[in-house]
């Protein structure tokens, strides 16, 4: 347990962390945490394909590499929660999984939407909202180019959510992960801004 409600527990964090990232686990456990012009990125494109037409997917149904490299995610993501004495922790994941790699499998159109949920979620808590902050992320283009995309997810979300309120989380037409994905974008957003943009560099054109 990692945490429990608002509360993170840093002692089960700095063990879980410190037994990850030994020397003589860390690439055994590691799975598709690459770029995404590695080879492995195809097995991981392949696995997700399986689920490309469902709606919200459940974890526990994809193959199984797959599965595991999201619930990794999780898990990592979770150690990172909290505000207090986490910078060697942060520093630990930041390093198992480049923030451009991170961001350049959101932006891939073959992610299905809960690997993005996932993924966005890990971006969000290892690398925005932290006490470890990554230099190059703030002007990094591909940064910019994921928080773009972010516009059409924001476009449809007032229609999505008046559609469930009118025909329920049960109906055909209703899709939970797409809301999940909408509030995960929100996070990503309000993290960047709140954290690492710097309003002195753009200045209106006058």
């Amino acid at each position: 347990v990692v945490a429990c409600g608002e509360k993170n527990m840093i002692d089960n964090q700095y063990e879980i962390i410190r037994i990850l990232a030994s020397p003589n686990n860390i690439k055994k456990v590691l799975l598709y945490f690459v770029p995404t012009s590695h080879p492995e990125y195809q097995k991981k494109i392949k696995a997700m394909s399986t689920a490309s037409h469902k709606k919200d997917v459940s974890i526990d149904d994809l193959p199984s590499d797959l599965a595991y490299h999201l619930n990794l995610m999780g898990l990592l993501s979770g150690c990172t929660v909290g505000r207090d004495n986490m910078t060697t922790i942060e520093a630990k994941v930041q390093s198992m999984y480049s923030f451009v790699d991170v961001v350049e499998a959101l932006l891939d159109p073959q992610t299905i939407l809960v690997a993005k949920i996932r993924t966005g979620l890990f971006f969000y808590n290892a690398m925005l909202d932290v006490e470890m902050r990554l230099p190059s992320l703030k002007d990094a283009k591909c940064v910019w180019d994921l928080l773009e995309t972010f516009a059409e997810v924001f476009s449809f979300a007032k229609d999505d959510l008046r559609q469930i309120e009118k025909n329920g989380w049960a109906a055909s037409t209703s899709c939970r992960q797409k809301i999940e994905w909408m509030l995960v974008c929100a996070q990503i957003v309000n993290g960047y801004f709140g954290l690492y943009f710097d309003s002195t560099v753009f200045r209106p054109e006058v």
